[in-house]
């Protein structure tokens, strides 16, 4: 082997080495009464004391410029009614990215100098809405979109403790 392919080698053992240690280092987020979780980004830190009524919790970034909210809700309006709901952005926002499929939406908008990026999943086995919030800085997009692409890509449903068997009948 020439040298150059043995240090590209190392090279390319070394990167892997450091991914794999920053996705291990990604730590596991479960709500125990709505059932849905979300890996959350190494140094993310929770905000406490959580919702009183158990039903997510919040994360800030190191830096105090992001957040990430991972949440249940029970569903308790028409599907449609709610899959409109979820597409809105805050008052004073403007949609930047929108996409649906058939139990679950995803929606992206600004509001002023911020990124508001929202994923929802209908799980109508639970009768609940498994949300995703995240909200960071315009200025920071470009540092922000794998953060983004791998929590997103990471929340599931599954039955919480409040499972209601009959909400989807």
């Amino acid at each position: 082997m020439s040298r150059a392919s043995a240090t590209t080698l190392s090279l390319l053992l070394i990167l892997f080495a450091a991914c794999a240690a920053q996705a291990a280092s990604w730590r596991a987020y479960h709500n125990p009464r709505f059932g849905v979780s979300a890996r959350i980004p190494p140094g993310w830190t929770e905000n406490r004391p959580g919702p009183a009524n158990g039903d997510g919790a919040a994360f800030t970034s190191p830096d105090k410029r992001g957040t990430i909210s991972v949440s249940g809700i029970f569903s308790v309006s028409p599907i449609a009614d709610e899959f409109a709901e979820r597409a809105k952005p805050d008052d004073g926002g403007v949609i930047a990215y929108s996409q649906r499929g058939p139990n679950w939406i995803i929606a992206s908008w600004t509001k002023g100098d911020q990124i508001i990026y929202r994923k929802s999943i209908f799980a109508c086995n639970t009768g609940v809405w498994n949300d995703l919030d995240i909200e960071y800085p315009v200025a920071d997009k470009a540092r922000y979109d794998s953060i983004v692409k791998q929590v997103a890509a990471s929340l599931k449903a599954s039955k919480g403790a409040d499972y209601l068997p009959s909400m989807c009948k």
